[in-house]
């Protein structure tokens, strides 16, 4: 099997990359009622396989009323400590002989090996915190010119665009109770990034990240510098990089702009891309597909102009 080589091009490595994660994959999963896949971490700079047991048959049992799972709404999103409680119960069930199945009334609840116990006596200073999560990326491998573009460009772009769109929404919320009913969540949804993008600003600035990212990128080329062959090998990496993100400047301004005022700020013109399948169909001139197109176009739009005010979009 042809291994994934830094020196390929990136069509080419991503194309091989599929393929070594098929074979690997299904290698580790044959014979089982498993499924896995091989995810990067950190930047592209680990990759790990992630091996899942898939349960079909999860039922809700509850959740707290929105008073509790929404206590500290916005005034408390990405603040630490946070209260709220703001989490549901679901029951997971399996099939009689204990394995994954799809929903029947004979599947009984799943009776793990293990679960953790839960602890009623407190914590103390240092005690062991284990988070769980999985994480859909991370930005820590990220250079001082990759730091400059986000404070410059992609963070004050969110602020400014989304925060204009938000005043517009929350204007016409309070002005029309039918309408803050319609725009709740989709203020509360574009506001959750327009803060992060604010803390994130003013946390990078506080704790100094760029400058840490100056001494790494200081020390790592003067590891490089102290061996030749590290030298011809990796000598041109950060100015590689630095012309990359210089050079995409003006794209990454623009593409940013469309997507937040355009894809995300127009739902209208968001809610049109959703009919590319039916565009598709009528291009093949398939009946059947456009027939079926049409069906879920009909079922959409109800769903969706039920929360769209026209004055608030336009």
């Amino acid at each position: 099997m042809t291994e994934v080589l830094g020196d390929m091009k990136d069509m080419e490595r991503a194309a091989k990359f599929n393929e070594v994660n098929l074979k690997i994959t299904s290698r580790a999963t044959e014979g089982t009622h498993y499924t896995a896949s091989i995810r990067p971490f950190y930047g592209g700079n680990q990759y790990y396989m992630v091996v899942y047991e898939i349960y079909r048959d999860v039922r809700f049992v509850g959740a707290p009323p929105s008073s509790i799972g929404k206590f500290g709404y916005d005034t408390d999103n990405w603040m630490w400590p946070r209260h709220t409680g703001d989490f549901s119960v679901f029951r997971v069930y399996m099939s009689p002989d204990g394995k994954p199945a799809d929903y029947s009334p004979d599947n009984i609840p799943l009776k793990p090996k293990y679960s953790f116990p839960i602890s009623v006596k407190g914590y103390k200073n240092e005690d062991f915190t284990m988070v769980m999560g999985y994480p859909g990326s991370t930005e820590r491998y990220m250079t001082s010119y990759e730091i400059d573009e986000l404070m410059t460009i992609q963070n004050p772009n969110i602020i400014k665009i989304r925060g204009a769109r938000q005043e517009i929404m929350w204007k016409d919320m309070l002005a029309d109770e039918k309408i803050m009913i319609q725009y709740a969540s989709k203020y509360s949804g574009s506001s959750n990034y327009w803060k992060y993008a604010i803390g994130q600003n003013q946390g990078l600035e506080k704790l100094k990240v760029r400058d840490k990212k100056l001494q790494e990128e200081k020390a790592f080329m003067e590891w490089i510098d102290s061996d030749p062959s590290r030298k011809a090998k990796y000598g041109d990496a950060l100015d590689l990089i630095m012309n990359a993100v210089n050079a995409r400047e003006e794209q990454t301004n623009a593409v940013q702009y469309l997507q937040e005022c355009l894809q995300r700020g127009s739902e209208i013109l968001s809610y049109a891309g959703q009919m590319q399948q039916l565009y598709e169909a009528l291009g093949a001139e398939d009946q059947e597909k456009i027939n079926e197109s049409i069906t879920k176009a009909r079922t959409s739009s109800e769903n969706y102009f039920k929360d769209y005010n026209v004055p608030t979009d336009l």
